[in-house]
């Protein structure tokens, strides 16, 4: 993902077996969340989340457990798996 693009920091939150990293633009309209399809991470989003802050909204995008920055957390969620 470019800097340009998206200049929130990169956050991980830890769950009971995984870490799912994100990434918060705040906002003073309703939040947004962007969730990218199965082989992706939050690159697929690249200019939408300062778009959508611009336009008021707060942006919250996600990696999947077994995507991007995200742990699989012990389980496999390459696209053999789906």
């Amino acid at each position: 993902m470019s800097a340009e693009a998206f200049e929130a920091p990169a956050r991980l939150t830890r769950g009971l077996h995984a870490e799912v990293a994100y990434r918060y633009l705040a906002g003073s309209g309703d939040p947004v969340l962007l969730v990218h399809g199965v082989g992706a991470d939050q690159a697929t989003w690249q200019l939408v989340p300062r778009n959508l802050q611009a336009a008021g909204r707060a942006v919250l995008t996600i990696d999947l457990l077994g995507h991007g920055d995200s742990s699989a957390g012990g389980t496999d969620f390459g696209l053999s798996a789906h």
